[in-house]
């Protein structure tokens, strides 16, 4: 396995990996319903944007998409990792949050902050994430959690 940053023409690949890590993986927290909103809020073009002004690492496999990740450097904020279904829970989510932790610690960053849904957060708590509060993202309920990237 390989990561990446992404490029341009990964754009479609990145949305559809998405929703449907989304869709399959976010289902047992949320409605059908609200999933599909949570995929609806995010065109492609939306996407075209995020990887101009975030910064946006994909797993791969002998060119094969395994998940990615990206962070906006202008908030310190995590704001997605996406594994594609079939190869969740096999150690590439933790790969590429270690990836992007670097990353953002090499720009500087001290502490990133995210908001789980909520069938990941002992995946965050795992990695050393702080549980800070429950809030809403428009129709999800998230945690807003943190996590001190500092060396040592």
């Amino acid at each position: 396995m390989i990561i990446r940053k992404a490029v341009i023409d990964d754009v479609p690949m990145l949305k559809e990996l998405h929703d449907r890590a989304v869709m399959e993986l976010c289902r047992a927290a949320y409605t059908s319903d609200q999933l599909a909103g949570w995929v609806n809020k995010s065109p492609l073009e939306k996407y075209y944007w995020r990887l101009e002004t975030q910064r946006i690492f994909i797993a791969e496999d002998e060119g094969n998409p395994l998940g990615f990740v990206r962070w906006y450097p202008k908030t310190n904020e995590l704001c997605s990792i996406c594994v594609e279904p079939e190869f969740a829970r096999q150690g590439i989510g933790t790969r590429l949050m270690e990836f992007a932790c670097a990353d953002a610690r090499d720009n500087n960053v001290e502490t990133l902050w995210l908001k789980a849904s909520l069938n990941a957060v002992p995946f965050y708590q795992a990695l050393g994430w702080d549980y800070i509060e429950h809030i809403t993202d428009g129709p999800l309920d998230c945690v807003r959690m943190e996590k001190e990237i500092l060396p040592g």
